[in-house]
């Protein structure tokens, strides 16, 4: 899509006729990209991107309520369902911004302070600060001026986040995405990184650099008020007893959970950063809706 609009400067259609599954993460980045194709490409005085309706009817509840044809201009009518059709999924309307927009993540956080789910109120905090921290670092370091030429098709120090709850699963997640450079391009390159990198036996892979950044709780031009950096991101789930965190970086993947840390190659650059925490504690969120 992103090759089509923007490079190629052609039209494109999103036909999701045969869109059988999508997650809530890849639903993000691709109601993403949709928003920066439709704000940067204009012809006749429309943008050049649009798209249909789902067929299935879980994944149209899902883009609906994470605000996607809004972003496409194409309405949103809630579904009528059967009892089993219908997911156990609620999502959080997406919201966007850009540079230090704190209400607009604090928006995604209080939602589990009221109504059906209502998170802990310190789990909530840490899932707060780690959010601030993610969009401080979009701020901060996403889009350094040497790599401004790589900007042409961006949006500028822009973020993306979104959360949902499901009942079946007992869990909550928030998610956040920015088109930045991504981590491993920005972390510090001195001695002291050197040092942490040879002795934690870590090479230079996007994974690596990523988990590097992770256990030296900084990040590039780390400033003062921002406590522990990177290491802010993993504090919510070292509050619960299930829970994990998920980095996608560049060519990277960085997972830990309760139980495991993992880290990986993808097969492709994402074009920025993603990150999703999830909590699965019956500790820490209280349901309150009617199961029957």
């Amino acid at each position: 899509m992103r090759e089509t609009i923007l490079v190629q400067k052609k039209k494109g259609y999103i036909d999701f006729k045969f869109c059988e599954t999508i997650s809530a993460g890849a639903g993000l980045i691709l109601a993403a990209e949709t928003e920066r194709c439709r704000i940067l490409r204009f012809r006749n005085n429309r943008p050049t991107l649009t798209g249909n309706y789902p067929k299935n009817p879980i994944i149209h509840q899902f883009l609906g309520e994470l605000g996607f044809f809004k972003i496409l201009d194409i309405g949103y009518k809630p579904l009528s369902f059967d009892s089993d059709e219908k997911s156990s999924t609620q999502f959080i309307t997406m919201r966007t911004a850009r540079r230090d927009q704190g209400q607009e993540l604090n928006y995604v956080t209080e939602v589990f302070g009221t109504g059906s789910v209502q998170l802990d109120n310190e789990a909530k905090v840490s899932l707060y600060e780690g959010l601030l921290e993610a969009m401080n670092n979009v701020t901060a370091h996403a889009y350094p001026i040497k790599h401004q030429e790589a900007y042409n098709w961006t949006l500028p120090y822009q973020w993306w986040a979104a959360g949902y709850w499901d009942r079946e699963r007992r869990e909550i997640a928030v998610l956040i995405y920015d088109m930045g450079v991504g981590i491993p391009a920005t972390l510090k390159q001195d001695g002291y990184f050197a040092d942490i990198q040879q002795r934690l036996g870590l090479g230079n892979s996007d994974q690596d650099k990523i988990k590097l950044a992770m256990e030296i709780g900084k990040s590039r031009l780390q400033s003062s008020h921002r406590g522990h950096g990177m290491a802010t991101l993993r504090h919510a789930i070292n509050l619960v007893s299930d829970g994990s965190l998920l980095i996608l970086s560049g060519m990277g993947r960085y997972y830990v959970s309760n139980k495991s840390e993992k880290t990986m190659a993808l097969p492709s650059d994402i074009n920025g950063t993603f990150i999703e925490w999830r909590i699965r504690d019956e500790n820490m969120i209280t349901w309150k809706f009617n199961d029957g």
